[in-house]
């Protein structure tokens, strides 16, 4: 039962853990294996496949299109063999969680309230948020490894749906007691100050360059790129930087937004799924979820 034609349950189990955590001791621990036995794993189920699942990055592993791809199959091999041994010893079949992805533009706005919503209207139905940006989500999304992604979202091709919910816009943050507070600065000022830029790979990016481009401004090329705000946030409140993002992204970050005019840059946060799914029950109740919550927030 542990052995599926070359591939076996604990080299998927390995995999999907691994596609996780992103980090092979991390992922070792959690299966209270040695590393060099998630190594040996991972070389054989690559092996097996004839495909590499990751790549490596700095100390972490990314996983490659091949991974992404593999991971639905391989979640969904190991929930039916799982199904089926609960089966066979007369235990209840597990459901597959709904797999939410979530951009920062919506992570500390958005996402509380909708995973607090979510429990109400599917009280039995497991649930997973990863968050990212959109380059690491939406490849997820087509593959299908996620089932719906909340975000800022590019020109989409015709294998996915998005429903727009609500415009944001991009915004300068920095702490409440920045210089830049006071007065009215314009875009050139923020040339004085370290900019802290979402990676080029953002859907927000092109708008911070066309901000600085269409005011006459050369943005610098020594600017510090972070996705996450969880780790802007402190960096902020400790230093003269200053934070171009979406305006959604920096909700109870406890920063202040500064006043420039951006409405040129105003752009749909919105739900997107597969075509396929589009008559998913759980995924019409998470729009319907992401519709009121964002009706009680405005």
């Amino acid at each position: 039962m542990d052995d599926l034609g070359g591939l076996s349950m604990r080299q998927l189990r390995l995999f999907v853990v691994l596609h996780r955590r992103l980090h092979m001791g991390e992922a070792a621990a959690e299966l209270s294996i040695t590393q060099s036995a998630a190594s040996r794993r991972l070389a054989e189920l690559e092996a097996a496949l004839g495909e590499k699942l990751f790549r490596r990055q700095g100390r972490g592993l990314v996983p490659t299109a091949a991974g992404d791809t593999f991971l639905r199959y391989a979640e969904a091999a190991l929930r039916k063999l799982g199904s089926g041994l609960r089966a066979l010893s007369q235990a209840e079949p597990a459901q597959a969680p709904l797999r939410i992805g979530a951009l920062p533009s919506v992570e500390s706005a958005l996402m509380p309230r909708v995973v607090t919503a979510l429990r109400e209207r599917l009280r039995n139905l497991p649930l997973r948020v990863d968050t990212g940006t959109g380059d690491q989500m939406l490849p997820r999304l087509r593959a299908g490894a996620l089932d719906a992604l909340i975000g800022r979202m590019p020109v989409l091709g015709e294998s996915l749906r998005f429903w727009p919910l609500y415009e944001d816009r991009l915004q300068f943050f920095a702490r409440p007691d920045h210089p830049l507070t006071q007065g009215s600065p314009t875009p050139a000022d923020l040339l004085d100050y370290p900019l802290v830029l979402p990676p080029p790979s953002a859907v927000i990016r092109p708008a911070i360059e066309d901000f600085f481009a269409s005011r006459g401004a050369v943005m610098p090329r020594d600017v510090t790129e972070i996705a996450s705000p969880l780790i802007v946030a402190p960096l902020l409140r400790a230093t003269d930087a200053v934070w171009g993002i979406s305006q959604g992204a920096a909700h109870g970050l406890g920063l202040a937004q500064l006043g420039f005019d951006t409405v040129d840059t105003v752009g749909a946060i919105g739900l997107t799924i597969r075509v396929e799914d589009n008559d998913s029950t759980e995924l019409q109740i998470l729009l319907d979820v992401l519709r009121t919550v964002h009706s009680e927030i405005v």
